[in-house]
């Protein structure tokens, strides 16, 4: 899934309707795990980013955007 970031904010509709299909095909193909809302981890309850787990270049993430990615993920990982 594409996560959306603060730099990218102007294409955010796009990157939503990509995870929209991605997440379409994923369930066609059983070797495919699409981890859905894993996005949603970097948005405040009001739809604006959590600034602080972001860089400061506004498109990757700071080291605490990358723990909670790495809490996400590590389960799925054999």
């Amino acid at each position: 899934a594409s996560r959306p970031s603060p730099k990218r904010a102007a294409i955010i509709e796009t990157e939503l309707a990509f995870n929209y299909l991605l997440n379409l095909e994923a369930q066609k193909d059983q070797r495919i795990n699409f981890v859905s809302e894993s996005a949603d981890q970097y948005f405040s309850t009001n739809g604006e980013f959590h600034l602080d787990l972001f860089a400061d270049d506004l498109l990757h993430m700071s080291d605490e955007g990358y723990q909670i990615w790495a809490e996400i993920l590590a389960p799925l990982i054999p």
